[in-house]
């Protein structure tokens, strides 16, 4: 008989038939084979393209969850309640037997072009609706204008990944800034693709349809598994910008909790994760989605603020950076892809549209956008910040101006609302394993999401590492989503049709793609895994008491002459603290040996330090009293004539085998002439160095190559001006010289040295640390430099 079936029954049924005989069965299958050129059988059953979508084939719940996150759903709200998670409003039939929904291709080349019905044998026709999997209680998705999927693209594409942006350039040198626009056109190319591969079949709507239409079953579990994964890690890194920025806001607090030190990362974590998990308690999340749509808006406030921060609060912009750093590029190039992934939500948006065919202008508009975005960010943050760039700029805008506190609070609140959009298709993903309807309910669906959120919570606190692992994020998950599927897929599906460019085009980003997830992958994890291991000893040091001016900022110690004065202490593990030249008036006790003269500082306890100095300036020198902590736990100790006090926050390198100029080996060893301190200084300029011997037990000789020294200070007392072309250093102690510079420009770089010379037996390192003399034309600055052994 003759029936419009998805007009009589509706597209949300099935067509279960039933033949008499295994005979007729038998005749019930569809020769694919393009090559043979046969016709359909008469008593062939084509499912139509919906129907096998219909299929119980997971995830089901993916483009309405989806739909959601980009924002295209009206608004509703309300909490998690009655019985079920999933719920009866949208549902699926799923009644096709396994070998019916595991065997049969996705899509097939005839059931393009005609669907047929058995009619020549006699069977049964039963429309059935099951419940065995429901999806979820979401709203039907709307359609959006072309303004709305355009800002819907923005919205996908500029995210958190242009905190980073400065970071990826101070990497990777100035030329990677074409891997930014390199990235750019070939992600708006797979982009295209993915439209193409949309357009196969009415029927394919998201990225696990294409997956499935191109390799059935395996492929779009495989694709789905790849877009959960990459949401589940946007959630981390989420909730790592929000810890890092709250406790850049309060980086003082500390507490302890069952014998555990917490310190300020770890309290804003937790406070963090508490404040987020009520927002993936809500059952419709669309109000949710609305408000996170002004992830543009925040976007553009932190943008204007690091550009106030720069114009109008005087940081001003410092050109400095090298060409290109090989050894960073697999980094950056992770950086820069990840700025780029939105290639999961692309396939919604296109479906969500009116016009679909506008789809292209509207991927052009948001790159293109993007592009911009990014590449004006990183210019100005990192000629703002320079080689002090870090991998969150918000972190490097000083925190006593409103601007920087303004762009702080927007990037902890805007996580808020992009938290649970994003982790909820990967709980409702999960919820549609739960085997029986028993197990669909309020409880079991909290429980999901609750132990997700503080999944996240404890990898976040495991690796706080922004910068590292968003730079595995965009090699590994961001490479294989939007630019090796999408290629793959397109390949698949229209091998008959593809011309030899695209085969090319499409084989090349391929390899492009596999190269730079393998090498940008093994860099992000040997990052992360040198940052977990190379742990020392810190301390924060505070002057309290008797001065009128406190920046968190500086990196030194210093106080006006003639003051009492007093040390705060904490978050030094079991250490003591000594001063290296500090003449001590009744105070002698507090810089003995520890366990002798007083009792070490334990982990996460303070430490109040009184002691007057009367008749010393200039630079001193601090460090740890206990065991070797003096190796990495020391600073300087600068004396101002009566005005600039600070206080500061300062910690010493790990050891190595190397003497280092301000932590720079310098060329002179293997593999580390990037990491080379460099003088920049002006002609017919006078400059004040302040130098200290940092290192356990080696004297230093210092000089500098054609220049000569007139050495002033030596531990904070005035001495008669002498030159000299080498000055000796021994550990702890500090020299102040004058620098006079050469009264043209010499068109020459010069080099300076420190190296020991021991004559009597023992073991001690006999090399030489280099440093440059660079002669240019910035402003005239004073320069200290830390002569240590590391």
């Amino acid at each position: 008989m003759g029936m419009k079936l998805d007009e009589e029954y509706g597209a949300d049924r099935l067509l279960q038939i039933e033949t008499d005989d295994e005979e007729n069965e038998a005749h019930d299958t569809v020769n694919e084979d393009d090559d043979t050129g046969s016709e359909i059988s008469n008593h062939s059953v084509h499912a139509p393209f919906h129907s096998q979508l219909d299929s119980p084939t997971w995830p089901q719940s993916y483009r309405r969850s989806m739909d959601v996150f980009t924002g295209v759903t009206p608004p509703s709200l309300s909490f998690l309640k009655g019985s079920s998670m999933l719920s009866s409003a949208y549902m699926r039939s799923q009644t096709l037997t396994p070998e019916y929904s595991l065997s049969k291709p996705f899509i097939s080349s005839p059931s393009l072009d005609r669907e047929e019905i058995p009619t020549s044998n006699p069977s049964k026709l039963s429309i059935v609706s099951s419940a065995r999997f429901s999806a979820l209680e979401l709203p039907p998705s709307q359609q959006c204008s072309y303004t709305q999927s355009v800002l819907n693209a923005i919205n996908a594409l500029c995210g958190i990944g242009i905190l980073s942006i400065p970071y990826a350039l101070k990497e990777g040198g100035w030329c990677s800034l074409f891997l930014l626009f390199l990235f750019g056109i070939i992600t708006f190319y797979t982009g295209t693709l993915l439209k193409k591969c949309l357009e196969s079949s009415p029927g394919i709507e998201t990225y696990p349809d294409i997956g499935q239409a191109a390799f059935g079953l395996s492929g779009r579990i495989f694709i789905a598994i790849a877009l959960y994964a990459e949401l589940y890690s946007s959630c981390i890194e989420y909730l790592i910008m929000m810890s890092d920025n709250l406790g850049a806001l309060f980086p003082n607090s500390h507490m302890e909790f069952a014998g555990l030190h917490l310190n300020s990362y770890q309290i804003c974590a937790i406070i963090s994760t508490l404040v987020i998990l009520p927002t993936v308690w809500l059952r419709n999340l669309s109000l949710l989605s609305i408000v996170s749509a002004g992830g543009v808006i925040a976007l553009i406030v932190v943008v204007i603020c690091l550009l106030w921060v720069g114009v109008v609060d005087d940081v001003g912009f410092h050109p400095s950076g090298t060409a290109i750093n090989i050894a960073k590029i697999p980094v950056t190039i992770g950086l820069y892809s990840f700025c780029y992934g939105s290639h999961s939500v692309f396939p919604n948006i296109y479906s969500s549209m009116k016009e679909p065919s506008r789809f292209p202008s509207v991927l052009l508009i948001s790159f293109s956008t993007a592009f911009f975005s990014y590449l004006g960010v990183a210019i100005c943050g990192f000629l703002m910040f320079g080689e002090n760039t870090n991998p969150q700029f918000t972190l490097n805008l000083p925190t006593k101006l409103v601007t920087s506190k303004v762009a702080a609070w927007t990037v902890v609140i805007a996580p808020l609302t992009k938290y649970a959009i994003t982790l909820t298709p990967v709980a409702f993903g999960i919820e549609e394993f739960l085997p029986s309807p028993q197990l669909r309910t309020y409880a079991v669906s909290l429980l999901i999401r609750t132990l997700l959120v503080f999944s996240t919570l404890v990898i976040a606190l495991a690796v706080p590492y922004f910068g590292s692992v968003m730079s595995l994020i965009g090699s590994s998950l961001v490479m294989l989503v939007s630019l090796i599927l999408p290629c793959v897929c397109y390949i698949q599906l229209r091998k008959d049709q593809i011309t030899r460019f695209q085969l090319a085009a499409c084989s090349s980003i391929i390899v492009v793609g596999l190269i730079s997830a393998v090498v940008g992958t093994y860099s992000a994890l040997t990052n992360m895994c040198f940052l977990y291991t190379d742990s020392i000893t810190t301390i924060l040091i505070e002057l309290v008491g008797n001065q009128n001016y406190n920046a968190k900022c500086d990196k030194i110690v210093s106080y006006k002459e003639h003051s009492n004065s007093q040390w705060k202490i904490s978050r030094a593990p079991n250490c003591d603290k000594g001063g290296h030249g500090v003449r001590q008036l009744r105070s002698g006790w507090a810089d003995g040996p520890a366990y002798i003269t007083q009792c070490p500082i334990q982990s996460g306890q303070t430490y109040l330090y009184n002691y007057t100095i009367i008749g010393q300036r200039g630079t001193l020198w601090w460090h740890a009293h206990i065991s070797w902590l003096r190796s990495t736990l020391y600073g300087p100790l600068i004396i101002l004539p009566k005005k600039n006090p600070s206080f500061t926050k300062w910690w010493g390198p790990n050891v190595s085998d190397a003497y280092t100029i301000n932590g720079l080996p310098g060329l002179l060893y293997n593999c580390s002439t990037k990491d080379t301190f460099k003088l920049k200084v002006k002609p017919r300029k006078t400059y004040l160095l302040r130098m200290i011997n940092a290192t356990l037990n080696d004297e230093l000789f210092f000089s500098i190559a054609n220049h000569t020294l007139t050495v002033v200070e030596a531990d904070a007392l005035y001495v008669k001006p002498f030159d000299t072309k080498t000055v000796l250093i021994t550990p702890g102690q500090t020299t102040n010289a004058l620098l006079k510079t050469k009264s043209k420009y010499p068109n020459a770089t010069f080099l300076m040295f420190a190296r020991p010379y021991v004559t009597g037996q023992g073991t001690f390192d006999n090399s030489t640390v280099a440093g440059i003399l660079e002669y240019e034309s910035p402003t005239p600055h004073s320069t200290k430099s830390n002569l240590s052994r590391s």
